[in-house]
């Protein structure tokens, strides 16, 4: 169920990405995008568990957001 989450999470996030993209055009060059690993006291999820679940999916945002800005 988590995994299905995460995937919901990354799809919004890319259809919101392509949008944004889709609609500056070549006025925008650099883009940003964050999320929040951590509390005020300490990270949110384990190294391992950022490693297996959030990383892999943050990295394919961020390879579909270069590939729509190249």
């Amino acid at each position: 169920m988590v995994t299905e989450i995460f995937d919901k999470v990354l799809a919004i996030k890319k259809d919101y990405w392509t949008q944004v993209i889709e609609a500056v055009g070549d006025e925008v060059s650099v883009f940003f995008e964050a999320d929040d690993f951590a509390g005020q006291d300490g990270n949110l999820a384990s190294p391992k568990l950022y490693v297996e679940l959030l990383k892999p999916r943050h990295v394919e945002l961020v390879r579909h957001i270069k590939s729509l800005k190249p």
